[in-house]
């Protein structure tokens, strides 16, 4: 592994001090991406733990969890530009919905429906496989047929993330994605924004 993913990471202090400590880590949106990345690029091992850890997302308005999404999906994209242009590989449902118009226009209608068929299906499966044998998450193994949806806005995320704006909101504060996934913060003034220094 080349990076970490939160929400739980240990380091140790020489390793911390070795890659510059964590106040150069702050200037970056993917802190805990960076915070890997450069470990191993300082020689560090970067190890996958095999423990299960409990992440209880907050129950935000609709609104802000999708925004927050697309931020994510953007940061991606400035942090691992080439490894977030292969994300798109990893979906299911837009190739069915794909392979449905293709057929469909070609006047093989029941195979589209059968292609989409079997990505729902696949997707609806591969999380009854994650959340029941590997996290064991009872709640998401009951919403299992829910996640072709996500799999399908994970796609739209990833569209949003190449043709969207490359400001947002960290904490109510306006920022802007620089190359590598650094922060600026943005000054609010009449409405407008404008950069400021970088976040510290």
């Amino acid at each position: 592994m080349k990076f970490a993913l939160g929400p739980s990471m240990t380091i140790r202090q020489s390793t911390v001090e070795k890659i510059g400590g964590f106040k150069k880590v702050a200037d970056y949106y993917a802190d805990d991406f960076v915070l890997g990345n450069w470990t191993a690029r300082a020689g560090e091992t970067v190890e996958l733990a095999s423990y299960i850890i409990e992440h209880h997302v907050l129950n935000n308005r609709f609104k802000s969890t999708m925004a927050h999404q697309q931020d994510w999906a953007t940061s991606t994209r400035f942090s691992r530009p080439w490894g977030h242009l292969g994300e798109v590989l990893t979906y299911a449902v837009p190739y069915g919905l794909l392979g449905l118009a293709a057929m469909g226009a070609g006047g093989h209608l029941a195979l589209g429906l059968a292609l989409l068929a079997f990505t729902l299906v696949d997707r609806a499966l591969l999380c009854m496989m994650v959340a029941g044998g590997v996290v064991r998450d009872k709640f998401a193994l009951r919403k299992a047929w829910l996640y072709p949806l996500r799999d399908l806005m994970g796609f739209c995320f990833w569209i949003g993330s190449y043709f969207g704006s490359s400001r947002l909101r960290y904490r109510g504060d306006p920022y802007e994605l620089l190359p590598q996934g650094r922060l600026r913060r943005l000054v609010e003034e009449r409405g407008e924004t404008t950069p400021a220094r970088l976040a510290s």
